[in-house]
């Protein structure tokens, strides 16, 4: 409104959520790598049954890439 005469400016903190999401990653790298190292054949799906990924000895059993299994 330009009878208002004014700038309106709008910010926020961000530092909280961005360490959350350092943190986060940093978990994610940590289980990431633990799942890949397990010499077992491990599969994960969703609540629907989904196939969302394995780990290597999984890829080595199926005989091709999780990447193309994911789905």
């Amino acid at each position: 409104d330009p009878s208002v005469r004014a700038v309106v400016v709008n910010y926020r903190d961000v530092t909280e959520q961005r360490q959350a999401a350092r943190e986060l990653a940093d978990q994610h790298a940590l289980l990431s790598a633990l799942f890949a190292s397990v010499p077992d054949v491990l599969v994960y799906k969703d609540r629907a049954g989904l196939f969302l990924g394995g780990n290597p000895a999984f890829e080595a059993l199926a005989g091709r890439p999780v990447a193309a299994l994911v789905g």
